[in-house]
């Protein structure tokens, strides 16, 4: 029990640290139903191939209202009730809609940003015209949003 309210008050500070609104609850974990997540693998579901996957194929804006995340030995599934959004604009992107856009490069299926002096890591997991799954990797903790395209 004790693990699990630390685990939300964890996830609580992730969430509000990505939110313009610290204060503002953007959702809820529950427990994650399949725990054998390959966190950087590229689904055959996907209708386009790895290595076809480019900038253009990502433009526009992507809302995710549901995720999972890994830190450490923690593993939850999050219901978000405010999107996370990626929104991609010619060869730039931001995660935030308060944020700037920065540029970025796409190798295959890996996302690259650099941020100061740290890069930004995103793995797509899949790409089809409505869907995009990213695996944000930061050092071993991950952190998976499910996002469709929005209108």
């Amino acid at each position: 029990m004790k693990t699990k309210k630390i685990l939300v008050v964890l996830l609580i500070g992730v969430l509000s640290a990505c939110s313009p609104k610290a204060a503002e609850k953007v959702g809820s974990t529950t427990t994650v139903e399949n725990k054998s997540i390959d966190w950087e693998v590229y689904e055959t579901a996907s209708s386009v191939q790895k290595d076809e996957i480019n900038v253009e194929l990502l433009q526009g804006e992507w809302s995710a209202y549901k995720g999972v995340y890994k830190f450490g030995e923690h593993l939850n599934a999050m219901k978000l009730e405010k999107p996370f959004i990626i929104e991609v604009k010619d060869d730039t992107y931001r995660r935030n809609k308060n944020s700037d856009f920065a540029e970025f490069a796409v190798n295959q299926n890996i996302i690259t940003q650099k941020k100061d002096s740290k890069t930004e890591t995103g793995i797509i997991n899949k790409l089809t015209e409505n869907e995009l799954t990213i695996t944000w990797k930061d050092g071993e903790n991950y952190t998976r949003y499910y996002y469709e395209k929005s209108k």
